[in-house]
């Protein structure tokens, strides 16, 4: 028993020291961005120093309503010069998903980083969700919106 705590008090100051590396390391990555040859990378905070967005929706994969804040697409799109072309959307597990530009609008897609509050952990779909405000319009509750809104999302890639 003496060594099953020791051995977690161990781990818990190993965590703890680790954290500030954790909060500081890319939480999304951007691929083919216009005037930048490398891959652009954005901590939590370089994505919440960005214009943000929020909404309250109903989702088919989570209970009640939720209220989640973010990046709008489109404004993080403006603020890297992208108007035209597709996005790759790639989630942790590899998964993606391809989203015309032209079908992103102003307050639609949204890359949540936090619901309810709460910054979301993998395990509970983050470090980024593309939701949209399926409630605000029908037009937005049909397979093709439910398909694009990709969980656990840490690249995106701007195609020509």
């Amino acid at each position: 028993m003496r060594y099953l705590k020791s051995s977690l008090a161990i781990l818990a100051v190993f965590l703890a020291s680790m954290m500030p590396a954790l909060a500081q390391s890319p939480v999304l990555t951007i691929i083919g961005a216009p005037g930048h040859t490398a891959p652009v990378e954005l901590d939590r905070a370089a994505l919440e120093a960005l214009p943000s967005g929020s909404f309250t929706t109903t989702t088919t994969w989570t209970k009640g309503p939720q209220e989640f804040k973010g990046v709008y697409l489109a404004d993080l799109l403006a603020e890297y010069g992208v108007s035209e072309g597709n996005l790759k959307l790639t989630a942790v597990n590899d998964y993606s998903v391809t989203v015309p530009v032209s079908e992103l609008h102003p307050n639609e897609a949204l890359l949540a980083y936090s619901r309810n509050g709460e910054t979301m952990s993998v395990r509970d779909k983050g470090p980024l969700w593309m939701v949209y405000p399926y409630d605000s319009d029908e037009a937005l509750r049909n397979e093709v919106v439910y398909a694009r809104s990709i969980w656990q999302v840490v690249k995106i890639e701007i195609l020509n």
